[in-house]
């Protein structure tokens, strides 16, 4: 294993391991002795990236996308997905180097009282999550915390006919879903998706109750736009905007042109699935070491 190698990995797993806590976890002593919970047998653990790209790096697109897989992609895809100015590809280690330079860049820090500290929304990695989901379900990774006032939402058809929709209060997300293979790999399907409008009540069940949940907000889903890979452990799925950003894919990575906000690079790594049926003579999936957040 390289020297790069090393440190990309090593900075993955301190970006990983410090940037994802929600809360102070207890001293041990203080937990009782109870054990983490194991994870289902159709579970999978995604480590999601969220890193910002210069604007000055005019070369950044060249040099990255040529080490990354595009091709595994069907052409009609990645057709679709320019023409809505999307970018996607499958990558693993050791990464592109135009990567691991963005990674190695130190941002700008200020001193206060004496201490030197970042300035907010200059870190090279904006966001870390890590994302336990179940076979089949959807889960939603925000790309933009903050939603948009007013939204004008592009999209271009396969006979390049533009269409637009006008949406209010709008806020952008990939909606992920892992569907385990059985063989250690998992396909990973992510779906550009707008939130939209005021809350709207409606009636859910739950264990033989109903409840008015008053969080649901009307969707747009690009079903024509969804990405579907599958990966071996390790493996990653990078998603960001084309340059010069346009269409949908703009909206979704590309930042604020003019206030010099860097634009996104979204990065989906499957960590750990529970299903391989290679080391299971009996067919009976038993779980691994639980995995704590």
């Amino acid at each position: 294993m390289t020297t790069r190698t090393v440190k990309f990995l090593w900075m993955a797993g301190v970006i990983l391991g410090t940037g994802c806590a929600q809360w102070s976890t207890p001293p041990s002593g203080e937990l009782g002795g109870l054990p983490l919970p194991a994870l289902a047998p159709d579970s999978v653990v995604l480590e999601l990236v969220f890193v910002r790209v210069p604007r000055d790096d005019e070369s950044f697109d060249e040099r990255f996308w040529t080490e990354v897989d595009e091709q595994v992609f069907p052409a009609e895809l990645r057709q679709r997905m320019a023409a809505n100015g999307f970018r996607c590809g499958v990558l693993g280690t050791p990464p592109p180097t135009a990567l691991q330079e963005v990674l190695d860049q130190q941002p700008p820090v200020d001193t206060v009282n004496g201490e030197v500290v970042t300035s907010p929304g200059t870190e090279v990695v904006a966001r870390t999550r890590r994302l336990r989901s179940r076979a089949g379900h959807a889960g939603k990774v925000i790309v933009d915390d903050s939603p948009a006032t007013r939204l004008a939402a592009l999209t271009r058809d396969a006979e390049g006919v533009v269409r637009g929709h006008s949406l209010d209060q709008a806020q952008s997300y990939l909606s992920v879903v892992s569907r385990p293979q059985g063989d250690g790999q998992v396909r990973i399907e992510l779906t550009p998706i707008i939130e939209h409008g005021q809350p709207r009540s409606r009636f859910v069940g739950q264990q033989g109750a109903w409840s008015i949940d008053n969080t649901s907000r009307s969707t747009e889903s690009f079903e024509d736009l969804k990405i579907e890979a599958t990966l071996a452990p390790g493996q990653m799925v990078a998603v960001s905007c084309t340059m010069p950003p346009r269409g949908l894919g703009e909206q979704f990575f590309s930042g604020d042109s003019d206030t010099g906000v860097p634009r996104l690079l979204l990065l989906v790594r499957l960590q750990q699935t529970q299903l391989d049926d290679r080391f299971n003579e009996e067919g009976i999936i038993e779980p691994v070491a639980a995995v704590s957040d």
